[in-house]
This record gives C-alpha cells, structure tokens and sequence, in this order.
C-alpha cells in the first residue's frame, strides 16, 4: 500500500488500519512522497492499492491520457482535503491606458488568466486538471516541495501557488500576517461535482472572511483484481 511521509496523514491512517483491521495483516507500508508518486506507482502495478485525492485519476485520464486509470477502483473514500490558492496580498491587476489606469486586487482564480501559478506533489495534477477544466489559460509551475513554492512565490517566479490538503495545513497556518492572501475559487460551474465540493476555507493570519473554494476527497484507491482470493481479502478490508 503505498501511502507517504512516515509523518504525513496517510501514513498514520494506514497504521490506524492495522489497529482496528487486524485481519489484514497481508497489508505492508510502502512510504512515498504522497499522492503523485502513489498514482504511479498503481498504474505501473508496482503497489496493489494507494493513497491518494480522487481527482488524480481524472486528471491522468482528461490531461494525459492515460487509459490505465480504467483499470483503478476506488475502494474506501476517506475524508475531503480543499484546494487552497495563495498569492502575494498585493497581487493586483492594472488596467487601462496611460491617462486612465486602473489597478484591481486579485481574489479570485478567474482573475489569474495569463499568469503562472505553481504547484507540488499531488497538487500539481489537481492544477492542471483545475487549468484543463476551466481553459487552459494558466502558466504552470513545478516545484519540489512548499518551501520551494513560497520561495518562488515571494521571489516573483510565479503569482499564485495551489497546494490541496486538509484544513489547516500547519506551513499555511505558519505564514506571517499580512503577506499573503486566499484567493477565492469562482468558476465552480466549470467543475464536475462528482469530484470537487464548494466549500468555504479561512487562516486568521491570512483574511479574516473566509473564502469560497472546492474540495477534493482523499480515497485509498486498489488494482482491480479479480481473483477470488484478493477480492474476498478487499472486502473485508473495506
């Protein structure tokens, strides 16, 4: 199974599992980097079930391509993790001419057309099927990690990052005040609700209202095996 960091969510849910499961010893820990390397890993047969945000898979299917993602079923939902999109607090828009300018604050996602946006791990798929669903008019950027993230965030390499976890994430909760802002997430119309959920997201030390967003949910996701042995141990387990 793969699941992630020996500190991250996943990893301890698979320990609770070991807990409460007793039956399914069979099950053994394979520690990742999180959900982008545990879709890999399913769909190259190298784990028989991971961790990982549901909409990983579409994005793999609608952004890549990739009609391996058919032969992948999700066996236990898990809980919802929201999308969260920060910028620098005086990102603006300038409109205009030379006589008649006019600058407006940026707070939402349809206001970042033209811009680049950044993204890591998991949260890379879901930026690019969020960019895919909504017209492809983002620039995107990879990154290793968040530090790495807000370092481009805070040099001017990028306008806005994306990260997906569950609320509060603790480097979110650790920015300064007054430096960053949420950015609101308003094209739910152009997003399937079979996969994200409008939600609202608030950090004290980034706005004091709370912004509308989506959420994505979190599932432990198998092969789809049909052999009676695996298929009775799965059922068990779910």
């Amino acid at each position: 199974v793969a699941t992630g960091s020996p500190s991250g969510t996943y990893s301890k849910i698979f320990k609770d599992m070991g807990k409460f499961c007793t039956s399914n010893a069979w099950l053994l820990e394979r520690g990742t980097t999180g959900s982008l390397e545990n879709i890999d890993l399913l769909l190259n047969n190298s784990v028989s079930m991971a961790f990982l945000q549901s909409d990983a898979l579409e994005a793999k299917k609608q952004v890549d391509k990739d009609n391996r993602v058919d032969d992948i079923r999700q066996l236990i939902p898990l809980y919802r993790e929201e999308v969260h999109i920060i910028s620098l607090a005086n990102l603006s828009i300038t409109s205009g001419n030379a006589f008649n300018r006019r600058t407006t604050p940026v707070t939402s996602f349809s206001q970042l057309s033209g811009m680049t946006v950044g993204a890591w791990g998991g949260s890379t798929l879901t930026l690019r099927l969020l960019n895919r669903l909504t017209g492809d008019t983002l620039k995107l950027a990879n990154f290793q990690n968040d530090e790495a993230g807000l370092a481009a965030l805070d040099a001017g390499q990028v306008n806005a990052i994306l990260a997906v976890g569950g609320r509060p994430l603790s480097w979110v909760t650790a920015l300064p005040q007054g430096k960053y802002k949420l950015l609101a997430f308003d094209l739910i119309n152009k997003v399937p609700p079979r996969i994200y959920n409008q939600t609202q997201l608030s950090y004290l030390n980034l706005s004091m209202d709370a912004v509308q967003t989506i959420s994505v949910g979190s599932v432990l996701a198998v092969r789809n095996f049909r052999t009676p042995q695996r298929v009775s141990q799965l059922r068990k387990l779910s």
